[in-house]
């Protein structure tokens, strides 16, 4: 199953990201393959998870979770700060900061009325002053912006991923071996003394 979500992830990334023009180099391309299919990773290692409790219920509390996870991520509202840290352990959240760093960069343009420097041209803005690139820094989202110490690395992000997925894995084989060791513990206690003559 994770080959196969890596695969269409790879796909699709080498398909649309050119297509639409969002990508400048070969190691862009490569990150954001990358990204999208930890990602995918990250989200079938949840579903592993939840399917140790039953199948039924490992489903629904699946989709609970990953909509619970896109909403903490930030993207789409700017959350409260008593909830601001939950972002963190959001693969969503990481996943698109690190696209963001991906297909932004300081030098990108964009039209607008009056241009804010000469040395790229009348009625062009550097893509950081845009106003909704502003809406998505005071969500925690830096889209090209000339404070970013390193704005195309995106180490931070993939490590993240790495790292939630691994836990989630750990969470899995901890569930695995309870189980396993619940099971085997009962047939040892069940056969009892007089079975062991």
């Amino acid at each position: 199953v994770m080959l196969c979500e890596s695969a269409w992830a790879i796909v699709a990334t080498a398909i649309c990201f050119p297509a639409a023009t969002l990508v400048g180099d070969f190691r862009s391309l490569c990150d954001i393959a990358f990204l999208l299919t930890s990602n995918n990773v990250c989200y079938i290692s949840l579903g592993s998870l939840l399917g140790t409790f039953g199948v039924s219920y490992g489903m629904i509390a699946g989709t609970i979770f990953a909509q619970i996870s896109i909403l903490t991520a930030g993207i789409f509202t700017e959350l409260p700060s008593a909830i601001a840290w939950a972002r963190y352990a959001s693969p969503f959240y990481w996943t698109v900061r690190g696209l963001i760093k991906s297909v932004y960069r300081r030098s990108d343009t964009y039209d607008c009325v009056n241009g804010s420097s000469s040395e790229i041209g009348a009625n062009q803005c550097f893509v950081e002053y845009d106003p909704l690139v502003e809406q998505y820094r005071r969500r925690g989202f830096h889209i090209g912006t000339s404070s970013d110490d390193n704005p195309s690395n995106v180490f931070m992000e993939s490590a993240a991923l790495v790292v939630i997925t691994f836990g989630i894995q750990m969470l899995v084989f901890g569930r695995c071996f309870f189980v396993y060791y619940k099971v085997n513990w009962g047939e040892m206690n069940g056969m009892g003394v007089d079975s062991l003559q």
